[in-house]
């Protein structure tokens, strides 16, 4: 009889976090980063939850074309339903060169950080890639298509 009741009690739990919260009730999520109308490869997009409590963060990077799709817990699984303050970074790194063994790699990154580097392709304002002063926000459209439309400061 225990057995029983400890069984039905497992089932209700497992109900319980496989809802909304964990995985169950995503939306695909595609979108397109413009700046100044033109596509962004390369940029960082992420969905925070505009209550915390509510909801995960989703992010994906974009394409040549300024596509990107949004990832939670698994790739491209899309975001939660709700609305989100939208952050959208980029920045173009050091490259290492091609390297035999894990110290020629980091000698070789090393080397690269202190090069001068050309300016970056873009040159996204900072305050979109702060929660605190980003513009943006988006709720998940039920259709999962969203398009980003930024301008440069000047």
């Amino acid at each position: 009889m225990r057995r029983a009741r400890w069984s039905g009690a497992a089932i209700v739990v497992a109900a319980v976090l496989a809802g909304p919260g964990c995985g169950g009730g995503k939306v695909k999520v595609t979108g397109v980063v413009l700046l100044d109308g033109k596509p962004v490869e390369g940029a960082v997009v992420t969905f925070h939850p505009a209550d915390p409590g509510k909801g995960h963060q989703a992010s994906g990077t974009t394409d040549a074309e300024g596509v990107f799709r949004l990832s939670t817990t698994k790739p491209d699984d899309g975001a939660v339903p709700g609305d989100y303050k939208v952050t959208v970074v980029y920045g173009e790194g050091a490259v290492a060169p091609p390297a035999s063994g894990m110290k020629g790699a980091f000698e070789g990154l090393e080397k690269a950080r202190k090069e001068k580097r050309p300016p970056p392709k873009y040159n996204i304002p900072r305050k979109y890639a702060s929660t605190g002063q980003t513009p943006l926000q988006q709720k998940v459209p039920p259709d999962g298509k969203v398009t980003l439309d930024i301008k440069s400061e000047g």
